[in-house]
C-alpha cells in the first residue's frame, strides 16, 4: 500500500531526526541545561525545517499517532476518534495540518517569544 509505504518512511525520517537530535542535545556540551540557547533554536528550527518539508499533512499524522500510541486514551478526546477510520476523515486531516501548521509557527518564532505568545494563546 503505497500511503503505508510513505508512513513507514516518515517514521524512518523523523527517528532518525529526533534521534540525531537527542543524541546531540546529550553529547554536546553547549546543549546542555535548561536554557533555550540560540544554539538550540537553531537545531530545533533546522531539523523542523527538514520535517515540515514532509508536509503539514503527513508531519501531523505522525505527531498524532505517535501521541495516540504512547496514550491510547487521548484518541476519546478529540471528535474524529469516535470514528474506526478516523485517519481518512476530513476532520481528522484538517486538525493535524492546523496542529503542524501552528507547530510551524512556534519553532520558526522561537527566537521572537514576545510575538510567540499571542499565536499560541
Amino acid at each position: 500500500n503505497y500511503n503505508d509505504e510513505i508512513q513507514k518512511a516518515v517514521n524512518v525520517i523523523c527517528k532518525n531526526l529526533f534521534g540525531f537530535m537527542q543524541y546531540e542535545w546529550y553529547t554536546n556540551p553547549a546543549l546542555q541545561g535548561n536554557e533555550l540557547t540560540l544554539e538550540r533554536i537553531e537545531m530545533v528550527q533546522s531539523s523542523w525545517a527538514n520535517a515540515k518539508d514532509l508536509g503539514y499533512e503527513a508531519v501531523g499524522d505522525l505527531l498524532f499517532q505517535n501521541i495516540f500510541t504512547a496514550a491510547p486514551e487521548t484518541l476519546s478526546l478529540f471528535s474524529f476518534g469516535a470514528y474506526a477510520s478516523y485517519r481518512g476523515t476530513v476532520v481528522y486531516k484538517d486538525h493535524t495540518v492546523k496542529v503542524a501548521s501552528t507547530l510551524s509557527t512556534a519553532v520558526d518564532n522561537l527566537q521572537n517569544l514576545g510575538e510567540l505568545a499571542p499565536i499560541l494563546t
